[in-house]
């Protein structure tokens, strides 16, 4: 099944992520721009693409602030019991500072998910799907439901 998913930043650190893409064995990639600069990257394992789109606060102001600002929206307006994961997820929101949006198809593989939870990690992050929030060990932090299990631990 394909994933598309966006991966909310505290740490801006597109140098970092590139190092983490290099030190890569399974899968090939390409980037055309620098490393401190780049806006797109492409990996290919050997069931899979990857497309890794980076937006920042500082180049794509309107485009950034529009999707952390409806991001923020939606999870403000979800009830939820488990408020202090909530909380947990709000301020991390607040705090972004870089947006990866993560495309891979045809299906979700295994190196896909190593490398996209790798990124979570380093990028202190919480993906969302569009439906629910993971942290850096994929845990739900919080979905449309209202449903909670865990808060963003090491994120």
């Amino acid at each position: 099944m394909p994933l598309n998913c966006s991966v909310f930043c505290i740490k801006n650190n597109p140098a970092e992520i590139i190092a983490n893409i290099k030190s890569g064995t399974e899968y090939s990639f390409n980037i055309n721009e620098e490393e401190n600069t780049w806006i797109s990257i492409e990996i290919k394992t050997s069931d899979a693409t990857m497309i890794i789109t980076r937006l920042d606060s500082d180049t794509a102001v309107g485009e950034f602030d529009d999707l952390v600002d409806s991001t923020l929206l939606l999870a403000e307006s979800i009830d939820c019991d488990h408020s202090e994961n909530k909380a947990e997820l709000l301020h991390a929101l607040h705090g972004c500072t870089q947006i990866l949006g993560i495309t891979i198809e045809p299906d979700f593989d295994e190196i896909c998910e190593e490398l996209l939870f790798s990124l979570v990690d380093i990028c202190q992050g919480v993906v969302f799907t569009g439906n629910l929030f993971l942290n850096v060990q994929g845990g739900l932090v919080l979905d449309i439901e209202g449903n909670s299990e865990e808060g963003l631990g090491a994120s």
